[in-house]
């Protein structure tokens, strides 16, 4: 285990700051901070509570080391996918194929109810892939949080950036191919779907920092 001198010098240079910038946000003198890193002197709990708010880290972490950064799981990364892009798909093939079953207007008669009928089947069937898919997300997204908030160290913004742009490229290619070749729907009949989970990870996701803000005091 690495001394809290050690883990105060890895942490700043990490962030790129001095002896003297770390000093300032500390409201100490650039002396002191040279004695707690080469171990002359050791901080007090405030002292260490306040570098631990400066860095940005738990407590914990200050004293015992940064050690591994935090990542997403796989199998949370695959779940997320899962519950976002499949029922995009479903939703956006099941879209296309009613195109299978347009009745040209003026030509209603009882011969075209049958395809009328499964028409409006296949709509039914896509509106309830919809409503469907927005509660399973939602239970995906209270697992993300859950986890993200029982981290030791914080999710770095990378990481969520990167998560982030992932399952949105994900969620276009499941419904833009299928948008852009439907001549009779707007593109926004296939994008709104992804749109509303996407605003929910990102709510998601806020609710989580927020939370662990919450936590560190």
């Amino acid at each position: 285990m690495t001394s809290i001198g050690e883990n105060i010098k890895v942490l700043r240079l990490a962030r790129g700051w001095t002896q003297e910038e770390l000093a300032q946000r500390l409201h100490l003198t650039r002396q002191a901070v040279g004695h707690y890193e080469s171990g002359r002197t050791a901080p007090d709990i405030d002292t260490c509570r306040r570098l631990a708010e400066v860095f940005g880290v738990e407590l914990e972490v200050l004293l015992e080391g940064e050690g591994e950064p935090v990542k997403l799981p796989k199998w949370l990364w695959g779940l997320t996918t899962a519950a976002l892009v499949v029922p995009l798909l479903v939703h956006s093939l099941l879209l296309m194929v009613t195109l299978l079953y347009i009745v040209p207007e003026g030509q209603v008669s009882a011969e075209m109810r049958p395809i009328l009928q499964k028409r409006f089947a296949l709509l039914n069937a896509a509106e309830t892939v919809e409503s469907v898919s927005y509660f399973l997300f939602l239970i995906v997204l209270v697992v993300l949080v859950l986890w993200m908030i029982r981290q030791r160290q914080a999710l770095p913004w990378k990481e969520q950036g990167q998560f982030l742009l992932a399952l949105t490229l994900l969620s276009l290619l499941a419904t833009l191919p299928f948008a852009l070749a439907d001549p009779t729907r707007g593109a926004w009949n296939y994008v709104f779907p992804q749109f509303l989970n996407i605003r929910r990870l990102i709510i998601a996701l806020l609710l989580a920092w927020i939370a662990r803000k919450v936590q560190k005091r």
